[in-house]
């Protein structure tokens, strides 16, 4: 069973990304896995919008929030990367991420280590070309 604290690590490394707020995790019993939203970032195409309508002040400001809400009634996430405890014990984990080759799947990038020690090294190369190279 997954303990708070190391959820929170994970949720801590995910806020503490330049685009967090494009991922989700979910948990299960002893896996978390981070979820990126599928299609376009939606500050940019509201700030895209904004410039082609020429919508400033309090009208941008709407319609940003109502294309924030949207996206969050609307978007698709699709799993990334995850961190599955391996050692209950030592409290150690491997992590995964998603590969994209042939028929996909789960490809292991880490084993054995702390949490704090994974989602530190791994979650900022999320969106990123480092990422492949995992």
């Amino acid at each position: 069973m997954l303990l708070d604290v190391e959820i929170n690590k994970v949720r801590e490394a995910i806020e503490e990304h330049l685009e967090g707020h494009k991922y989700r995790i979910g948990v299960k019993s002893k896996a978390i896995t981070i979820y990126e939203s599928l299609g376009p970032d939606m500050r940019e195409l509201a700030n895209m919008f904004a410039s082609i309508w020429g919508l400033s002040g309090e009208a941008l400001e709407d319609f940003s929030e109502r294309l924030a809400r949207e996206h969050e009634i609307y978007t698709q996430y699709t799993p990334v990367m995850r961190f599955t405890l391996s050692d209950t014990k030592k409290r150690l984990f491997r992590a995964e991420r998603m590969s994209y080759l042939g028929e996909g799947g789960w490809i292991g990038i880490e084993y054995g280590k702390p949490i704090e020690e994974l989602a530190k090294r791994l979650i900022p190369v999320l969106g990123t070309e480092e990422f492949f190279e995992l």
